[in-house]
């Protein structure tokens, strides 16, 4: 499993914020010599940058690698990029996403069609390069507010709001959580820039594991630093469980390898099966932390459980 680079810059829980989020941005054209100009100018001012040249690409690449931000065109082969922005914006895992519409379509009427369906801002072509990065840099650090700032995840506020949508809806649901039980050692061993590494890590197999196995519905998100939490409506989610653990048992002894370190990355993992919507947040929470700490003492690292 690569490690996807640059998500965004490093730095540890509690420091400021760098003036500018850099990170990766998805940029979706299926004119070459636009999509080389602008790759071209996001790479000399920091960013990396992943491409697209149709709407069916856009949206796997969006669901598999999670950029920070999504250059679209609208007028694109098969799909429109209005309906791209819908499509993403309907699914938990990706409308969290920023998406900046650069097109030829400059009539206020397509503005505001694009602002309603979720856009953050919309740019028209010809474009000047300098209006085009300041245009994502604004737009980032406004999402820096609401995203982690290490792995680009919504955070626990948003995973709230999705359990909340959760049971007030008719389908049972799973959250499945997976902690790096020794972050903090991990941190005082290897300093924080190696920690990072194995945070954005564990993000990304998650993502991977979400996009080809989960329901259009599910929700990736962090609860705190070391813990992501995946909410999901899949009808089989211990395979989902299972397979992410299976990947990091085999992921472990490498990155040990490559760390220096042994028994710095273990991962606590819990399954709460969720059947009683008429449950609330407090107590759900408090359900998983009761199994995280379970599995911490005993060094039991899995655990599931029901709330029916």
């Amino acid at each position: 499993m690569p490690l996807l680079k640059n998500r965004r810059n490093i730095y540890p829980v509690g420091s400021s914020a760098p003036e500018v989020v850099k990170g990766t941005i998805l940029v979706v054209d299926d004119d070459d010599a636009i999509r080389n100009l602008i790759k071209a100018v996001l790479e000399d001012s920091g960013f990396t940058v992943v491409e697209a040249k149709d709407g069916e690409d856009a949206v796997a690449v969006a669901r598999n690698q999670s950029p920070h931000l999504i250059l679209l065109d609208v007028m694109l082969p098969r799909i429109d990029g209005f309906s791209i922005c819908k499509e993403l914006k309907l699914s938990p895992i990706t409308r969290h996403i920023p998406i900046i519409f650069v097109t030829v379509r400059d009539q206020a009427q397509d503005r505001i069609d694009g602002f309603k369906i979720g856009a953050d801002d919309y740019i028209t072509k010809p474009f000047s390069p300098l209006e085009l990065v300041a245009r994502v840099e604004a737009v980032l650090n406004r999402a820096f507010h609401l995203l982690d700032s290490l792995t680009g995840l919504p955070g626990k506020g948003v995973l709230e709001e999705e359990v909340l949508k959760g049971l007030d809806g008719k389908r049972p649901f799973s959250i499945l959580a997976f902690r790096l039980e020794k972050g903090g050692k991990l941190v005082e061993q290897c300093g924080f820039p190696k920690a990072a590494e194995e945070i954005i890590l564990l993000a990304n197999v998650l993502i991977k594991v979400l996009s080809r196995e989960g329901d259009r519905q599910d929700f990736l998100s962090l609860y705190d630093r070391y813990t992501d939490i995946i909410l999901t409506f899949a009808e089989k989610p211990d395979e989902i469980f299972d397979e992410i653990a299976n990947i990091w048992r085999k992921l472990q002894p490498i990155e040990e390898k490559r760390l220096g370190a042994s028994g710095l990355l273990q991962l606590n993992r819990v399954h709460l099966r969720v059947e009683d919507l008429s449950a609330n947040l407090e107590l759900i929470f408090k359900k998983v932390q009761d199994f995280f700490e379970a599995g911490a003492k005993n060094e039991k690292l899995s655990s599931i459980g029901t709330l029916k």
